[in-house]
């Protein structure tokens, strides 16, 4: 398990999308069936690159957070 994220100070500028490239790139080179993440329910941007990318909901993972919000649990096939 690991955790990405970019910087408030430089998000909107396509770098989380150069990271989502990578991710499924390397998940590919290593075989892997499926990516799964979380993300929290009011992380519309996030959501939106995530769907784009092929990524989809199959889930909520209540009070995720430490703030008690909720996740969505979505995954990508490989």
């Amino acid at each position: 398990s690991i955790s990405i994220a970019v910087i408030g100070l430089i998000r909107g500028r396509g770098l989380g999308q150069v990271l989502m490239d990578q991710t499924i790139q390397e998940a590919g080179e290593c075989k892997a069936a499926k990516i799964t993440l979380e993300v929290k329910v009011t992380n519309t941007s996030a959501i939106g690159l995530y769907m784009k990318n092929g990524f989809i909901p199959v889930g909520i993972k209540p009070c995720y957070y430490h703030d008690g919000s909720d996740a969505i649990y979505m995954q990508r096939l490989i």
